[in-house]
């Protein structure tokens, strides 16, 4: 069977589909991948055919713009709209009937419009519960969580005008598309209408995004599907990072996340005042390296990478700024996390890291020497937090959530 994955936006959104096609070819399918050629190297590396959508111009400049007040349009640009037509002609002319699975995660308009124009039944694939957006579990924004007496219908509302304004933003360009092949081109709820009406997997588990009843009915959460670049590199750590965590305590890793080129520098500038304060060495990870100080102190070490399902074992916790990725392989290393988040679903998973016992939230634009220091003095000895985190390494050590994925494709396809 071929098998077309469409993975559309950063490091967190690729890789799971790399991981779960890596497990694909290894039952004897073949497979092709859609996703911007900055992930080209990984892609071709994993043994996948690739195809290019969009240029590397288009990611760096997604990557630079993301800190300003254009921001939601040039998420919604990058994420929505440029890759339409690409992955709609591209399936137009690449699927064959009982041949072929397309699996796509949610922003990917272009799939749900072969989807609706074709006949082309796609997996749609979901890696966070707040893009289900439910009245019952409404999505958090800030780093306070709502009151509990505030009625439902009052999130009700809230979600009609967040989607007033996501309609507001995509279906002008949505709509013009539709026309032009062939579709009525009004258009409502666009954030329901991009998952697909066949199926949708969830790459969370249960006890980290519990099913609502206004999420769609076809959902099939597996858990999260940990995979980074170390699965493809097959290397170990840098000998130099080797002596270092040989040295003394396991250090204190932080790290911005692929989107946040302009927003962490002054961060990791009290970060090392920080670390000096409670006596603890840390770990700078950041592709950016202009957001990393000069002259570090001999108690920090800097990497523009490093595969957190080697080093997050040996790290006494993480700092870094939500995304459901980093959550999930610092959950299965059994490590605190402090959530410094920006936006998007950020917010959202930090309120769930905190709720679950997992660790706490700081912002990082806000904090201060004194109050990180104290977060992160917090977040390493709570005896309620080690606690908890190993019982969460313990439940996602024991699941199988590609091998689950890979069941349910193998299944809607012989459907």
């Amino acid at each position: 069977m071929k098998i077309i994955l469409i993975a559309i936006g950063s490091h967190g959104d690729v890789n799971p589909f790399i991981g779960i096609g890596m497990a694909l070819q290894q039952r004897g399918h073949s497979i092709t991948m859609l996703a911007n050629p900055h992930f080209e190297k990984n892609i071709r590396g994993s043994g996948f055919e690739f195809i290019p959508v969009g240029t590397l111009d288009e990611y760096y400049r997604t990557i630079d713009r993301l800190s300003g007040p254009e921001m939601k349009s040039v998420i919604n640009d990058y994420l929505y709209i440029r890759p339409m037509r690409p992955v709609y002609d591209y399936l137009a002319s690449h699927y064959i009937e009982h041949e072929t699975i397309v699996v796509s995660n949610i922003y990917c308009t272009g799939a749900r419009l072969a989807n609706e124009k074709l006949g082309i039944p796609i997996i749609s694939v979901n890696l966070v519960p707040m893009m289900f957006v439910s009245s019952y579990d409404p999505p958090i924004f800030t780093f306070t969580r709502y009151p509990r007496w505030i009625p439902r219908f009052v999130f009700s509302l809230m979600i009609e005008v967040a989607h007033f304004v996501m309609d507001h933003d995509l279906v002008p360009a949505i709509s013009t598309f539709r026309k032009e092949i062939g579709l009525p081109p009004r258009l409502r709820r666009v954030n329901r209408w991009m998952l697909s009406p066949d199926k949708i997997i969830g790459l969370f588990p249960e006890w980290y995004g519990r099913p609502q009843p206004d999420w769609p009915p076809n959902i099939d959460l597996v858990g999260f599907p940990l995979f980074d670049e170390g699965h493809i590199q097959n290397g170990g750590l840098p000998a130099e990072l080797e002596d270092f965590l040989s040295a003394g305590a396991p250090p204190i890793i932080f790290t911005p996340g692929t989107p946040n080129k302009n927003r962490y520098a002054s961060f990791f500038e009290k970060a090392i005042e920080a670390t000096k304060k409670i006596g603890a060495r840390a770990i700078f990870v950041s592709q950016f390296k202009e957001q990393i100080p000069r002259d570090l102190p001999s108690h920090v070490r800097y990497y523009p990478y490093l595969p957190f399902s080697l080093v997050f074992p040996r790290a006494s916790a993480v700092v870094f700024h939500g995304g459901i990725g980093t959550i999930a392989q610092a959950m299965r290393a059994g490590i605190p996390q402090l959530i410094a988040p920006w936006g998007v679903d950020q917010f959202d998973n930090g309120a769930r890291i905190k709720s679950l016992g997992l660790g706490d939230m700081i912002s990082s634009l806000r904090c201060t020497v004194d109050s990180l220091a104290e977060k992160l003095q917090y977040v390493v000895t709570s005896p309620k937090i080690q606690k908890r985190c190993a019982e969460a390494s313990a439940k996602i050590i024991e699941a199988d959530p590609i091998n689950k994925a890979c069941s349910i494709i193998e299944g809607f396809g012989a459907a």
